[in-house]
């Protein structure tokens, strides 16, 4: 398990809490020690960074969606990108 103050103190990142979930999850999928993913983490190797950025804020908007916090303009958005 990797904690938030290691992939700080590796990574100098200091993500908020919804991204770090997303960021665990990757890591425990991923077969790399602590220190490589974070290495590839804050040099986007494999556009690593980009795509667990992605992934955590698909779920903000899935959350703020269900949970009806998106306004009228945004809501509109996301309903004509599906």
């Amino acid at each position: 398990m990797l904690l938030l103050s290691e992939f700080e103190g590796m990574t100098g990142i200091f993500p908020p809490t919804n991204l770090f979930a997303v960021i665990q999850e990757y890591f425990e999928k991923s077969r790399l020690t602590k220190q490589e993913f974070c290495r590839r983490y804050s040099l986007n190797i494999g556009r690593l960074a980009e795509i667990i950025q992605q992934e955590a804020n698909m779920r903000e908007c899935y959350v703020a969606y269900r949970y009806g916090k998106l306004s009228g303009k945004a809501r509109a958005k996301s309903a004509s990108e599906s």
